[in-house]
């Protein structure tokens, strides 16, 4: 998967900066701990919310307005997410990416995008090859292996992402990005993703070639309030996709 961002040179933000009395927007999205959206809350009503649940306030999306917080048991989420980490390490499968080789032409206001590759896979030399071709090292980031816990800041800080994969049956990266309100960009053969991203409306499902891709890159870029308007249309496709759901749901089907 791609990260599509802003060109930024300062340190990243860490997750541990975005928890409990660290949140200190004027108002926030809130979500509780069943997925359930509370509205729109003042940082301090949000905590308390939190607070009376015996459990942490999470920033998930900083960058939204307004910014998303998420009410969960934070310490018991970072070590699920490290112990899922070390067995996804551990027993590592790799989705095939499609290929798709991009002209790139740096006009003087598209200098600010950056593309942050995560993930790792058979072709990874030839794509670092390709960017040096192009001379856009300076734009692209390659960030191997990622642990689920890091992911939150990239999908946070992203603008939209970028998922076409050759052989993915469901797309579990589709729902992390959608959760995350953000778009997701992907190819009309790319499968499983198809089932949840509806083109123009959550996202962009484009022809894979690199024209294609392009301008629905630039669509994203330079229409900002659309962009967002797709990704708060993702959370509302996913929103309800829980374990109880799915148990009520099969339930109903004896």
């Amino acid at each position: 998967m791609a990260f599509i961002s802003r060109f930024d040179n300062r340190k990243p933000k860490q997750p541990d900066d975005l928890v409990n009395e660290r949140v200190r927007f004027k108002e926030v999205l809130v979500i509780d701990q069943n997925g359930d959206q509370l509205g729109v809350k003042s940082s301090r009503e949000a905590l308390d919310i939190a607070y009376d649940a015996n459990l942490d306030l999470v920033c998930v999306a900083p960058n939204a307005k307004p910014p998303v917080c998420r009410i969960m048991d934070f310490g018991k989420y970072r070590f699920e997410q490290q112990k899922k980490a070390r067995e996804m390490k551990k027993n590592s499968k790799v989705v095939t990416l499609k290929e798709t080789q991009l002209s790139v032409t740096i006009d003087t206001h598209d200098k600010n995008v950056k593309l942050k590759i995560a993930g790792k896979g058979p072709e990874l030399e030839n794509l670092i090859s390709l960017t040096r071709k192009l001379k856009v090292e300076d734009r692209v980031e390659f960030l191997g292996f990622v642990p689920d816990d890091e992911l939150i800041e990239l999908y946070a800080n992203s603008r939209a992402v970028y998922f076409a994969p050759v052989d993915e049956d469901y797309g579990y990266i589709t729902l992390e990005a959608f959760l995350s309100e953000k778009p997701v960009i992907t190819c009309n053969d790319s499968g499983g993703v198809l089932e949840f991203v509806e083109d123009g409306h959550s996202g962009f499902v484009v022809e894979p070639n690199s024209e294609s891709l392009a301008s629905s890159i630039n669509k994203i870029w330079f229409d900002k309030k659309k962009s967002i308007d797709m990704g708060r249309s993702g959370y509302e496709i996913v929103k309800d996709i829980n374990w109880d759901n799915v148990i009520k749901k099969l339930t109903c089907l004896l």
